[in-house]
């Protein structure tokens, strides 16, 4: 499985353990959509346009609520995903999903949502148009 490392990365998926930095996406198979951090510290999902001219643009689809905080997102080991922020200067987790028990991997899916799958590839958590909420 891949993992994100520090930089521009746009990658389909990472696994437990790994981190999402500034700059940092997980598009989805077909490229259309993707979960980016910023590197204002925004953490959004975007959906690949054309312009008139015929460049790519992205736009905008979901924001998470979480404004120009937003540190880092980390799977961690023990199967959650976690968003850090800078809350009076200092790092803190300011959301963390469900126990997704049986996750494995982080998915930007080509329905425009993140999900948390199991190893049947199954969705145990997903980010929806409402913003983050379990399933």
């Amino acid at each position: 499985m891949e993992t994100v490392v520090k930089g521009t990365n746009h990658i389909r998926f990472f696994s437990q353990n790994a981190t999402l930095l500034p700059g940092d996406s997980i598009t989805s198979a077909s490229g259309r959509y993707r979960v980016r951090l910023q590197s204002d510290n925004h953490l959004l999902i975007q959906e690949r346009t054309r312009t008139e001219e015929g460049k790519t643009k992205w736009e905008p689809v979901r924001l998470s609520g979480i404004a120009r905080i937003v540190t880092r997102v980390w799977f961690e080991p023990n199967r959650r995903l976690v968003v850090y922020g800078n809350v009076k200067g200092k790092e803190q987790p300011i959301y963390i999903s469900c126990n997704a028990i049986n996750a494995i991997s982080c998915v930007m899916q080509d329905d425009g949502n993140l999900v948390l799958n199991d190893s049947n590839n199954r969705p145990v958590w997903s980010w929806y148009s409402e913003g983050f909420t379990a399933v």
